[in-house]
């Protein structure tokens, strides 16, 4: 029986991978019993017929019933179930941050730490469903970086980052300029080129939308449009989060289900990111419950008001749920 979906008794899925014989077709050593069965069936002894197929198990996987049927119901709604709550939730949370690495902890499959080689901070992704207790980040049977760097500890592109192009300065091969919410870099040596497609002088590197790379700053009241004081902004807010609670109660009686909670500092400026904040170390049932509720929330919509947030969802998750607001 599935622990995620209790009601489906036919399937162990999503838990573990269900083991079923495959089936056969009859043969000169079955004829005889499926006749028995065929004979008892078409005279409406049922109990009979159903006693044939258990005192010969071969015959289960011979001949389909409403055992078998149900069997393969089962197993294909808890696959629609998990793709359609659980499955964004499962992907959005799969990757955990533990931080920094500890000897004295046990890390799952897909955690991801920082550890110490030769002076320098370098990430790390476990592999491993079963990783030991104590064994270092550096061990690849367990353990892949997740941080590159070159021969010479050097990192980067070998691009020189100039600011916002200047008609007046004077730039240089590799040079990089941001110039009408484009990244470019310089071919050759040049003064008074304007960046553009239409010269190979200068190569598009990385392109963005306006709207992306322009923010007000209610605190100074001054909106940063060029390129790299946008990236500046987003850099300041866009790493903070704020957590914000949900209840199993406070949803609407009507469809849409809508839920508001206060948000200090949130703005209708604002597009913030949600994110999980499932508590380290949960027990099995609270991750289930959680990833689920998440999964509720992410296949619904969110605003931002001035003060506050207000959700929309088409299923009431059934518990109470903290998530995180990045970017507010």
């Amino acid at each position: 029986m599935s622990q995620t979906y209790t009601d489906l008794t036919e399937t162990m899925f999503p838990d573990s991978m269900d083991q079923w014989d495959r089936y056969l077709d009859p043969t000169i050593q079955t004829i005889s019993l499926i006749t028995q069965y065929q004979n008892f069936y078409n005279q409406g002894k049922f109990e009979e017929a159903n006693g044939v197929i258990e005192n010969n198990p071969i015959l289960k996987r011979i001949i389909v019933n409403a055992s078998t049927m149900n069997k393969t119901l089962d197993a294909i709604m808890a696959l629609q179930r998990f793709y359609f709550s659980d499955f964004q939730a499962y992907l959005q949370n799969i990757i955990q941050l533990k931080g920094e690495y500890a000897s004295t902890v046990k890390y799952p499959k897909y955690s991801v730490v920082t550890y110490i080689v030769h002076d320098n901070t370098e990430a790390f992704l476990c592999l491993s469903g079963n990783c030991p207790i104590g064994t270092p980040p550096t061990n690849t049977n367990f353990w892949t970086p997740w941080t590159a760097r070159g021969e010479k500890g050097d990192s980067g592109t070998g691009l020189t980052p100039r600011g916002t192009y200047s008609i007046t300065k004077d730039y240089y091969v590799n040079d990089m300029v941001s110039y009408n919410n484009v990244w470019w870099y310089a071919t050759r040596d040049n003064v008074e080129v304007t960046p553009s497609e239409s010269d190979r002088t200068w190569v598009a590197l990385l392109k963005f939308s306006a709207d992306l790379l322009t923010f007000d700053n209610h605190e100074t009241t001054l909106r940063s449009s060029t390129f790299q004081n946008a990236l500046a902004e987003l850099a300041k807010r866009g790493e903070h989060v704020t957590p914000v609670t949900l209840t199993a109660a406070g949803w609407s009686e009507t469809l849409p289900y809508e839920q508001t909670v206060d948000v200090p500092g949130g703005s209708a400026e604002l597009s913030p990111i949600m994110v999980s904040m499932l508590p380290d170390g949960a027990e099995l049932a609270a991750q289930k419950a959680y990833n689920k509720a998440f999964g509720i929330l992410s296949s619904g919509t969110a605003f931002l008001n001035d003060g506050s947030a207000t959700f929309k969802v088409y299923k009431k998750p059934a518990v109470d749920i903290t998530v995180g607001l990045k970017g507010v």
